[in-house]
């Protein structure tokens, strides 16, 4: 088992048009826990350019949290990845979410 963080802040960026555009505010913090058939994603502090950007500011093409953690993981993919099994969003909280984690813990120990 492993545990990758990995922390992007969008930064300026060369748009369709050819020309440097500049910083959305966007950032993607994330950690990818590799752990065989129980490799997990949990979402941390992600905004994207979708929700940060000025109005009528370009973004990027690359844009959604989707999108930019799978290519992350894909990366990973060539080393001890599969497939992640759960997904995370740490900052959704409730006591549904809660007893789930739980649940997860007991129904699955580890390896």
């Amino acid at each position: 088992m492993f545990l990758n963080v990995e922390c992007y802040q969008h930064k300026e960026f060369m748009g369709p048009d050819g020309q440097m555009h500049p910083p959305t505010g966007a950032n993607y913090q994330n950690y990818f826990i590799v752990a065989g058939s129980k490799s997990t994603i949990v979402a941390r502090n992600n905004a994207s350019p979708r929700h940060t950007a000025a109005p009528g500011q370009l973004i990027p093409a690359l844009n959604r949290w989707s999108d930019v953690v799978w290519q992350n993981w894909t990366g990973l993919a060539s080393t001890q990845a599969n497939q992640p099994r759960y997904v995370i969003h740490d900052s959704i909280y409730t006591l549904a979410t809660r007893q789930l984690i739980e649940y997860i813990e007991v129904a699955e120990p580890d390896d």
